[in-house]
């Protein structure tokens, strides 16, 4: 460590520094206590508009501080102010005379320190020196003090600010994540939060409160706001900076199921297993007469949560879940990775083979019409569709205590019109102010109803949707790494005060609390997501099709009106659905087989293979197949027969994926790469390159020990996601092969759901979206979006707290979003094994249990 002056040197020009400081501020406080005289009654409706400003902007904390310190009775206020200003003026004009000169302290220079192992960093300066000499590695620990003071943000007390920073802030003085003007690329960090560099032109990392970590380079460190405009800014942070601490003990290895299987099922050379006595399997015991609370955060990616829980944005999240609960790590959604799917799965515990919900938006072939699932008309159909398909739901399993404010979709039944609809209704408009502006507050209404929902004894299960997230992710820049922070902010509020009220109601001791996300997000972070429109791009330019979707019907020029595919634009996949063996057959009753699909008929006579078309093509031509990684079609999955499905890359990167049932009646599936797939032909086999990437991945290698074997066989669903869940794509196998399949019921009232010609799924850093969007023409940006394959966008959120639920620990066994349902009726009292979902119960988030 170098230093530029003597320990008394500094401490002397730190006090100079901070007596300047608290000069300019007693100033600042005298013309505006001077006015107050002047104008007593507009002083005090401005104390109250502050603090009402305060709150609207959601900064509550600030707004009571700003009530606390300014919430005298205004004759005791106005008395003082009276008494005590010409005393102020005396003692400022004295100051000012006595230390004139320390206004005129370098401070850009060096900050230095008022105590040993103590800064000052200024917040009118985006970076001051703090003349220590890191070299690359070197331990690194800074944290602030203790009662910190605040920096007010333009000199604004309702803009009030510590080291963390925030994320809510008033949107008039500035849009979030402070455009245009950072002076970094990295959008997470909060507004006005301290920030390090190391050299002047080293790359700005976050502090906040607390960093420990290691130098990522070598240099002079420099200290900062995260503000591109600090001049108007009053205050400083104060931090301590060490440049050793202890290392933390090593956390004993998380449990997995890997730990219990044995090389000798992968390994001829390993030596038998000795077996061992069996032992009735110990079941967990929740407490009696328990209370189940699901908060669904929909989109909600679980590293950003932790991320911002660590920095102090997530105090109730962090108390509930980190401190008190566990993080359920490798939990995956379904495929494709959209709402109303992976919903379906949520609350029936079975994955879409069952259920029926393949799309959100997609051709009803016995309909003969387009449907989309989001729109309000189509509130109830999917509730009703997997009903006439005998499929037991949450609202079925809890008929009597189950409440819950809006729901993706939901059933129209007395109970639930009496409980969701009309109360829910009442509560919007007054939360919202006025119908049309409910949907822009949903997260606020959703919370204001499941408030009341917390206070009825009736109501023992409870789901409580906050769509926001998803929503703002979508279309602000840089998704949940940038614009949507805010939002995610807000919701700790919301859960905040969801807990509270339990708590208030004496219900809190015997409540198991899940939060929960639908999918992940992509994009945002190191990638700026691109569109591209399938629909102009090879419906139009490749087959001279007209084409209807979500975004309404795009027509061909000259082509008949009745030449008609379909596609289900939903974000990162999408159902191509075409007319049986040729474009203009107008026949969309039943999808191809991926043999029709190879030779397709166009319109002109020409056979085409339009597997090859959608995965690989654009109204260019050919995409350079050296450049997969940057095209925006990762793979597309097209059905050979009732037991098989093809996933395709390119013509050389293949794999069949084959189901079959075994003797207990559980689905295995085996995993065959390939290259040049043709009915009837010998397979050519591929030894790497295959499209999820296994055979290439070290942790798929690790996992199962000998791949040539493990290749030749046929493994569980269960047993599949352990050997992939570290991989990029985590648990594809199985709910890709069940996604074409249909094991329900088919008759009159319970069609077969309509299943497309192809599933699309988007590649890193793409949508499938139009590049002009008729509903948002003046969207410039495109922020994170779902729906693709890999991790990112299918590990969601699971957390749980409660009576007997581990606490502080992060269980790392993979689990699925089917495994929430039979989790909740376990907690809940019942017997999940008699209800026959494809879900387990998740055993380890139990205290005593693996």
């Amino acid at each position: 460590m170098n230093t530029d002056t003597t320990d008394g040197k500094k401490a002397s020009l730190a006090v100079k520094h901070h007596l300047a400081h608290d000069t300019n501020a007693m100033m600042e406080k005298f013309c505006r206590m001077w006015a107050a005289l002047k104008r007593p009654r507009d002083f005090i409706i401005n104390k109250v508009t502050e603090k009402s400003m305060a709150e609207h902007c959601g900064h509550r904390r600030t707004g009571e501080f700003v009530a606390r310190i300014q919430g005298r009775s205004d004759k005791q206020f106005i008395f003082i102010i009276s008494c005590t200003w010409i005393f102020l003026l005396a003692a400022i004009a004295a100051g000012v005379l006595g230390f004139a000169g320390c206004a005129t302290v370098d401070r850009a220079k060096s900050v230095e320190p008022i105590e040993p192992g103590t800064f000052v960093v200024p917040g009118d300066q985006a970076w001051t020196s703090t003349g220590i000499t890191l070299d690359l590695n070197h331990k690194l620990l800074i944290e602030e003090v203790a009662h910190p003071r605040q920096i007010f943000i333009k000199g604004d007390p309702k803009q009030a600010v510590s080291a963390r920073g925030t994320y809510l802030f008033d949107l008039e003085s500035g849009s979030y994540p402070l455009e245009p003007d950072r002076i970094h690329d990295d959008m997470r960090y909060p507004g006005y939060c301290l920030i390090a560099r190391i050299g002047e032109d080293g790359v700005p990392f976050f502090v906040g409160s607390l960093f420990q970590g290691l130098a990522p380079q070598a240099g002079m460190l420099w200290l900062g706001i995260n503000d591109p405009t600090p001049q108007q800014n009053r205050g400083v942070f104060r931090c301590k900076i060490s440049l050793d601490y202890p290392e933390a003990p090593l956390p004993e290895p998380a449990f997995t199921e890997g730990e219990t299987r044995i090389e000798a099922l992968d390994n001829p050379d390993a030596p038998k297993p000795v077996p061992e006595t069996v032992k009735p399997v110990e079941q967990p015991k929740p407490i009696p007469d328990a209370n189940v609370v699901i908060i669904y955060v929909d989109g909600l990616r679980p590293d950003v949560a932790v991320e911002m829980a660590q920095w102090g944005h997530m105090p109730n999240f962090q108390k509930l879940f980190i401190e008190n609960g566990v993080w359920v790590r490798n939990s995956f959604t379904v495929q494709p990775s959209l709402t109303l799917t992976s919903f379906s799965s949520m609350i029936t515990g079975n994955y879409a083979n069952r259920h029926g919900v393949k799309m959100q938006a997609y051709y009803d072939r016995e309909a003969d019409t387009y449907v989309n699932g989001l729109e309000v008309r189509y509130f109830t159909r999917f509730a009703n569709e997997v009903k006439a398909r005998g499929v037991k739901t949450i609202y079925d399993y809890f008929p009597d205590s189950f409440g819950s404010s809006a729901m993706p979709y939901e059933p129209l039944r007395a109970n639930v019109l009496e409980m969701n609809l009309v109360e829910w209704l009442h509560r919007a408009v007054n939360t919202a102010d006025y119908t049309s502006n409910i949907k822009n507050e949903m997260d606020a209404v959703q919370t204001r109803f499941a408030l009341d929902l917390a206070s009825s004894p009736k109501v023992k299960v409870m789901l409580v949707w906050l769509p926001s997230t998803d929503v703002v992710s979508e279309h602000t820049p840089h998704g949940q790494f940038g614009g949507c922070r805010p939002t995610i902010a807000r919701m700790d509020d919301d859960l905040g005060q969801i807990v509270e009220r339990f708590k208030n109601r004496h219900r809190f001791e015997k409540t198991y609390f899940i939060l929960v996300s639908d999918h992940g997000h992509a994009g945002g972070h190191d990638i700026v997501n691109k569109r591209f429109d399938v629909k102009r791009e090879v419906f139009h330019a490749q087959l001279q099709m007209n084409v209807v979707g979500t975004w309404h019907r795009f027509d061909y020029p000259g082509a008949p009106a009745d030449r008609l595919g379909a596609v289900s634009d939903s974000d990162g996949a999408v159902g191509i659905f075409l007319p049986l063996r040729r474009a203009d057959s107008e026949d969309l009753s039943v999808p191809d087989t991926y043999t029709q699909l190879t030779h397709y008929g166009r319109a002109d006579g020409r056979k085409v293979n339009a597997v090859e078309l959608f995965a690989e093509f654009s109204s260019k031509g050919r995409w350079p197949l050296p450049d997969s990684a940057n095209r925006p079609v990762d793979f597309a999955v097209a059905k050979v027969d009732a037991n098989t499905v093809l996933l395709y890359k390119t013509m050389d990167r293949q794999a069949l994926i084959r189901a079959r049932v075994n003797a207990d009646g559980v689905f295995e599936f085996r995993y065959e790469p390939v290259r040049r797939y043709a009915s009837g032909q010998p397979l050519e086999p591929i030894a790497g390159g295959d499209p999820l990437g296994y055979l290439d991945n070290p942790a798929f290698r690790e996992e199962v020990r000998n791949v040539e074997r493990w290749m030749e066989t046929y493994h569980t669903g269960t047993e599949w996601l352990q050997a992939t869940y570290r991989t990029q794509y985590p648990g594809c196998v199985d709910t890709l092969s069940l996604y074409f399949r249909w094991d329900g019921p088919v008759a009159k009232k319970s069609p077969v759901p309509s299943q497309p010609d192809i599933l699309l799924f988007a590649n890193k850093g793409w949508v499938f979206e139009p590049k002009i969007n008729l509903e948002n023409r003046d969207e410039a940006t495109i922020g994170s979006r779902h729906g693709m394959a890999f991790r990112e966008a299918t590990n969601h959120c699971l957390f749980v707290s409660g009576p007997g639920i581990r606490k502080g620990e992060i269980i790392e066994t993979p689990h699925r979003m089917v495994d929430i349902m039979p989790t909740v009726l376990q907690m809940a009292g019942k017997d999940p094994e008699t209800a026959g979902m494809d879900g387990r119960p998740i055993r380890e988030i139990w205290e005593g249990l693996k």
